[in-house]
């Protein structure tokens, strides 16, 4: 897509710092990191969500992910990493384009994903939830 960045980058129209490239993925260090080692993977060919992806894509994706979280790890830099992907605006996607980030930790980084505990909903809200997402699971 024209006006895509990551399509840019992965087509070499925009610079990038890149750690990864083939025919499928293309990934990169991303240029406003949360923590230095941030890495952005994504499909070469234009693609809104992971969720449109086929399954062989979508295994291979998160395959390179691991590898690359792995590499990340031999650098004896980091303590650990985050694995994040973002749907839609409200979950953090700034590009229109299916992306997995890999974030590298380090014990004392201050990053935290700050995730908030909600009241568990009735056990018939639950159920009735559960059930609806395996009807289509299946």
């Amino acid at each position: 897509m024209d006006n895509c960045i990551y399509c840019k980058i992965s087509e070499k129209r925009e610079s990038a710092d890149i750690v990864y490239q083939d025919d499928t993925f293309c990934a990169f260090l991303h240029p406003t990191p949360i923590n230095h080692g941030h890495i952005v993977l994504t499909p070469s060919e234009h693609c809104t969500s992971l969720t449109l992806l086929d399954d062989e894509t979508y295994s291979k994706l998160h395959c390179l992910a691991r590898k690359l979280a792995k590499a990340t790890l031999k650098t004896k830099q980091y303590d650990g990493f985050n694995i994040q992907y973002n749907h839609g605006e409200c979950a953090g996607q700034d590009a229109l384009h299916a992306a997995i980030h890999i974030i590298p930790r380090i014990g004392t980084d201050g990053f935290y994903l700050n995730w908030r505990m909600q009241d568990p909903e009735s056990a018939e809200k639950r159920k009735e939830l559960a059930e609806f997402i395996h009807s289509k699971t299946i």
